[in-house]
Formats: C-alpha cells, sequence, structure tokens
C-alpha cells in the first residue's frame, strides 16, 4: 500500500442509530488495484503469501447464489454474495466473467478482478456530493474493457469516461497482470 494513510482511516455514522459504526477505508486508485491484485494473485505479492490463499478462494466464491439473492430484485442481476465480494454468478459468470468478483465502495468506488483474463480494473469517483457513478453504468464499462486499454467514451454530453491503464510485471507470474485504472471526469464534453 504506496499511498496508504493510516491518520486517513476513522470510524463514520450516526450513534443514535447504531453501536456499530462504519470503517472506510480511504485509498487512493493505485492501492485499490494493488489490492486487486493481490486478490487475483491468490493473497502473494511478489512471492509472499500475505493472504492464505484459501480464506481468498472463500471469499470470492458465492456464498450466497444469484439464484438465492434477497431481495428478490437482486435476483435478476449479475451477482452473488461472498465475504465481502459480489460474485459473478449464474448465466453471467461465463467468458471473462469466469471467476469474476467485484467490491464496491461509497459513490461508485470499484475494484473488479476477471482471474480469466488476467485483469484488475479499479475505479474512482471524486467524492462530491451527488457525483456517483451508479452500478448500472460501470458494469457498462467493465463489459468492454476487454479491449486494448487505453480509450475515450463520451456517454452524454455531459460526462465522459476516461481509462488509462498500467500493467504490472512480475517475472514469476505466468504473464504480467493487465490493470486498469479508471476516473470519472465531471466536466463537459462537447
Amino acid at each position: 500500500m504506496e499511498d496508504f494513510d493510516r491518520a486517513a482511516q476513522r470510524k463514520m455514522g450516526d450513534t443514535t442509530r447504531s453501536v456499530h459504526l462504519a470503517y472506510h477505508m480511504f485509498l487512493s486508485t493505485r492501492d485499490m488495484a494493488r489490492l486487486g491484485d493481490l486478490m487475483l494473485r491468490g493473497g502473494n505479492r511478489k512471492g509472499r503469501q500475505l493472504v492464505p490463499r484459501d480464506w481468498v478462494a472463500l471469499t470470492t466464491k458465492p456464498a450466497t447464489r444469484v439464484t438465492e439473492m434477497h431481495p428478490n430484485y437482486h435476483r435478476v442481476g449479475p451477482f452473488g454474495y461472498g465475504y465481502i465480494w459480489w460474485v459473478w454468478d449464474g448465466a453471467a459468470a461465463t467468458g471473462p466473467f469466469r471467476g469474476a468478483y467485484t467490491v464496491q465502495g461509497a459513490i461508485g468506488q470499484f475494484i473488479t478482478v476477471l482471474p480469466a483474463v488476467n485483469l484488475v480494473i479499479a475505479h474512482k469517483t471524486r467524492p462530491d456530493p451527488g457525483k456517483d457513478t451508479p452500478l448500472t453504468e460501470y458494469l457498462g464499462v467493465v463489459r468492454t474493457t476487454n479491449k486494448p486499454p487505453t480509450r475515450q467514451d463520451t456517454s452524454d454530453t455531459t460526462s465522459a469516461w476516461r481509462t488509462t491503464s498500467e500493467t504490472i510485471s512480475d517475472p514469476r507470474a505466468p504473464s504480467a497482470t493487465r490493470i486498469l485504472t479508471s476516473c470519472r471526469r465531471w466536466d463537459t464534453v462537447n
């Protein structure tokens, strides 16, 4: 975690509603990508097993299948649920999404791991009020990400996606992991 700042981490929430406050993690996009790469490699980073491989496997498999999700409207989506990770499940878990999983944070922060194509996507949104990235919009971008990694897509006249890539090479890995980091731009596109 190159950019991690322990002092920035804190519990937040309303103690009148729950004694169990949320413990948000404030991470840079780079550190989000590294966390995704750690998961992709089964908890191993540069030859050191930092997270037990069995734990990574357990947390990224569906504990609740998409057909068992509650409320029922989740049953029409692509995800079952593992431990912390939303896991592509059922008919959606094919091709590049076979074995894939994602974690979703507040206001449109995502880390997505697609082992079938050796890909990690880290997406971060600037935390301005009303400027989140809806899941459906993010998934639309993820579905088109198996193309060459540098591109610009314009979805409407008020916003655009800018996707950049960084390839992380590890000589012990069978092939380099492609890491895509994306950020949401909120300026006007002409």
